[in-house]
């Protein structure tokens, strides 16, 4: 049984992974450690700094929360067609890209968990000041960014203009119940201690759906959906965008074919135009599944 969990968690960071460039093609990134509020141990982080000096009103920090089975090294390895990171910072030289590590093990958005996240942005930015910050995710790291940002403290929740995501959920008790992906299934577990069934206030204080209304009016906010995902399946996806649009926040959709795939460097920079206001609010034009909405939970 261990055997055959281990080979499936192997198989679902495969499909970002596989994708990963050469170790000595990633872009350069600083690591530092800090204790973790999570369990008191050492943890790192990474941080890439702007391509050039630049005060704090024009710096941007974006936050990356990296998908299961990924690390702190995401954003510079993957995807295949031009790794996250140096698309974007080619096309953005004041940008600066802090990736977490949000736990060692699978840890989604838990309190502590967003303890830890806050305490890498203040430290990041004592160092390297901005005004402004774009949180991103993937997966289980979209899942995360969500609630993250409706729950920060005050004076980071001020400074974030936009979210981008890829192939969130909102629920996840949803998408315990609704992924097709047994890896997705038994982290969630491992994570909160067990099933829905047991564990359901924990799955659901993770959940951007039970933070709907505390999310930041001037965040605008990049899903980048999978046609045909069902690691998450795409009705989560939906949910989402139905959910922020019904509050009146400012969302695009960006869509990506096949099941999970990692989107292009292309993609990302499209939805970095998005939420940093360079391109207009067009909603794109996405067809509703019938299904629930998330509901925000006062």
């Amino acid at each position: 049984m261990l055997a055959s969990r281990l080979g499936t968690t192997i198989l679902l960071a495969a499909l970002w992974a596989s994708a990963s460039r050469p170790a000595d093609e990633l872009l350069p990134y600083q690591t530092k450690s800090f204790e973790s509020a999570i369990d008191g141990k050492r943890d790192i982080f990474a941080f890439a700094p702007a391509n050039e000096v630049v005060p704090a009103s024009k710096a941007v920090l974006m936050v990356y929360l990296h998908g299961l089975g990924q690390n702190h090294s995401e954003p510079f390895k993957v995807p295949l067609h031009g790794n996250f990171a140096s698309c974007l910072k080619r096309e953005f030289p004041s940008l600066e890209i802090l990736s977490l590590n949000y736990g060692i093990l699978p840890s989604w958005c838990k309190e502590t968990v967003r303890e830890d996240i806050s305490l890498n942005i203040r430290q990041v930015l004592a160092e390297h000041p901005a005004d402004r910050i774009v949180v991103a995710g993937s997966s289980m790291g979209a899942c995360s960014a969500l609630t993250y940002v409706a729950c920060a403290p005050k004076g980071i929740k001020d400074k974030i203009i936009g979210v981008i995501v890829v192939y969130p959920s909102g629920d996840l008790i949803d998408l315990h119940d609704g992924t097709s992906a047994v890896p997705v299934r038994i982290a969630l577990e491992q994570a909160f201690g067990g099933s829905p069934a047991r564990q359901r206030k924990l799955y659901n204080d993770s959940s951007l759906k039970e933070h709907l209304h505390s999310f930041p009016a001037q965040a605008r906010v990049c899903v980048i959906e999978g046609l045909n995902d069902t690691v998450v399946p795409v009705k989560e996806q939906r949910d989402v965008v139905s959910a922020l649009t019904k509050i009146g926040i400012a969302t695009q959709v960006l869509e990506v074919k096949g099941n999970h795939q990692p989107p292009s460097g292309k993609l990302i920079v499209a939805a970095m135009d998005f939420v940093m206001g360079k391109t207009a609010q067009p909603n794109a034009g996405l067809l509703p599944l019938p299904h629930k909405p998330l509901t925000s939970v006062q």
